[in-house]
């Protein structure tokens, strides 16, 4: 059974209450009693830790996409130093360059972080009733974007 109370350790209230059920009934045991914080935790340790191992594997797989994104873009950035410096030296201003190579090595990620973004809020609802917190929380969505995107930025 259960006993509400607003003892600040409810655990400290077991042994009168085993003394006033063996006043009733001397036969019945109490056992296993437990205050309703230790009844949540035992129940959703499990989940509590699937959600820590799944938070690390995520965080994992965003640094490596980062760093990927980094990679092809300086990778593609390099690949047209030639064209920049000729750019340059044909007279070309070098706000309008860099605007060029800013635009150039950040679209294709804005672009895959929109189609990466909406894909993510459609599987959000289709898996929403597995997970027990928000699997719909904006603020991470947009952490996300703005950490591939600002890695693209940093590559160009």
């Amino acid at each position: 059974f259960l006993v509400r109370t607003s003892a600040a350790d409810p655990l400290s209230l077991v042994p009168a209450i085993r003394s006033r059920v063996a006043v009733v009934e001397p036969d019945e045991p109490i056992f296993d009693a437990l205050s309703m914080k230790q009844i949540l935790y035992r129940d959703t340790a499990s989940e509590y830790v699937l959600s820590i191992v799944f938070s690390a594997i995520a965080i994992i797989a965003l640094a490596v996409a980062a760093v990927g994104v980094y990679g092809l873009v300086a990778h593609n950035v390099t690949q047209r130093t030639r064209e920049i410096g000729l750019r340059v030296a044909l007279g070309a201003a070098p706000g309008r360059v860099i605007r060029l190579v800013l635009s150039d090595g950040t679209r294709p990620v804005l672009y895959g972080g929109v189609v990466g973004l909406a894909a993510a809020i459609v599987l959000a609802f289709a898996t929403a009733a597995t997970f027990l917190g928000n699997a719909r929380d904006p603020i991470v969505y947009v952490a996300v974007v703005l950490i591939v995107a600002f890695s693209a930025l940093a590559a160009t």
